[in-house]
Formats: C-alpha cells, structure tokens, sequence
C-alpha cells in the first residue's frame, strides 16, 4: 500500500520485483487534483471571478421587464383589401 509519496520508490521496487501481476493499492487525496490546483484554491478562484462579475456588471432585476424597442414590438396583421 502507498500512502506518502516518500514510500513510493520501495513500493514501486517491491512491485516490479515480484513474480506475476501485482496490485498497488495508492491512497489519494481529494483535495490535491493535480500537481499544481487544490479543491480548495479552485473553490477561491470560483468565489472571486463571482464575486467581481457580481461587483462589475450588475444584472437587471428579474422583477422589472425591459422595455422593446418599437421596431421589435408585435404589429397588428394588416389585410390589404385590394
């Protein structure tokens, strides 16, 4: 079993030297995702973008309905007679 990356060089050499398949059960941390990003500092990144997209660019209040330019409003079906 490998918990600590220090323990990696005897498990790995313990592996390869046995005869026939092996397994090596690797114990891993949900909070280190990759080399360089946690879960947490990818959840302070999401909170700040939010955060500024909140502060910068305020939206519309769902309650009040933009008003339509004329030219989009819904005209009447005109029935030429001629």
């Amino acid at each position: 079993m490998l918990d600590t990356p220090e323990d990696t060089a005897s498990v790995v050499r313990e592996a390869l030297g046995h005869d026939g398949p092996v397994v090596v059960d690797v114990r891993t941390s949900l909070e280190h995702l990759s080399t360089f990003s946690t879960l947490t500092s990818l959840v302070a990144t999401a909170a700040r973008s939010e955060q500024r997209e909140h502060v910068s660019s305020p939206r519309p209040s769902p309650k009040r309905e933009r008003e339509k330019p004329e030219h989009l409003l819904e005209q009447p079906a005109r029935h030429d007679t001629a």
